[in-house]
């Protein structure tokens, strides 16, 4: 998997979506600020999101190397790929009657999207159906 980090920042577009007390978590125990998170405590939503608006978009001086280190690698848990290691399919040990199937759920459909290998091309069907639908 590549890097998140290499590629995005986290800025305040992501932090509003998050509670205040997420955001003070992350800072006291995922960024290694809690004397941070404790003097943000009583702040506003609002400026506890510019702060980390802040923090990512240009580190402190007046972090330490854990602490920059802890900025510069951070993702929400749901964009996380460190320890993940990406392996390349081997074609080889692919049988012809195994299919590659990909679901995509939206709000009130489901397409189906499916890649069929029949042996000598491989077919694509698609379709879409209400998501109540079975």
């Amino acid at each position: 998997m590549p890097d998140v980090r290499a590629h995005w920042t986290p800025n305040a577009a992501l932090f509003n979506r998050f509670k205040k007390a997420w955001l003070l978590k992350i800072l006291g125990e995922e960024l290694g600020l809690a004397q941070e998170a404790i003097t943000l405590a009583s702040s506003t939503k609002k400026e506890i999101v510019a702060f980390c608006d802040k923090l990512f978009a240009e580190p402190f001086a007046t972090l330490t190397d854990a602490q920059r280190e802890a900025v510069a690698t951070w993702c929400p848990p749901m964009m996380q790929t460190t320890g993940s290691e990406h392996v390349e399919p081997n074609v080889a040990e692919d049988s012809p009657d195994e299919a590659d199937c990909r679901y995509v759920r939206t709000l009130g459909t489901l397409p189906v999207n499916s890649l069929i290998w029949d042996g000598g091309s491989i077919h694509d069907e698609r379709r879409t159906r209400h998501s109540t639908q079975t």
